[in-house]
C-alpha cells in the first residue's frame, strides 16, 4: 500500500498506516482545555540534520484571536463581540 496513491482514505485511516507508526509522525500533548486534556498532533515529515522530531505545544483554542484577527478581515469591534 506504501507505494500506491491513496485516494479517498480518510485521515483517521492515513494515520493508522505501518509507516506512520514507524517514523513517528504522530505524538500526544497535554492541552489546557475544558473538553479534552489531550490532542494527537501530527509532526514533521522529515528531520534536519538528525535533529529528533518535536511539537512544542498543540493549536491555540476557538477563538482566542478573534480580536487580532477579524478587524484585519473588515470586522467591527462591535460585530465582533456580538
Amino acid at each position: 500500500m506504501s507505494s500506491q496513491l491513496l485516494t479517498g482514505v480518510r485521515v483517521s485511516q492515513a494515520l493508522a498506516l505501518p509507516q506512520v507508526a514507524h517514523r513517528e509522525l504522530t505524538m500526544t500533548l497535554l492541552i489546557d482545555d475544558p473538553e479534552r486534556d489531550s490532542i494527537t498532533v501530527t509532526r514533521s515529515g522529515f528531520q534536519v540534520g538528525g535533529a529528533p522530531h518535536s511539537v512544542a505545544h498543540g493549536p491555540p483554542t476557538l477563538g482566542p484571536h478573534n480580536d487580532e484577527i477579524l478587524p484585519e478581515a473588515g470586522f467591527t469591534m462591535n460585530e465582533i463581540a456580538a
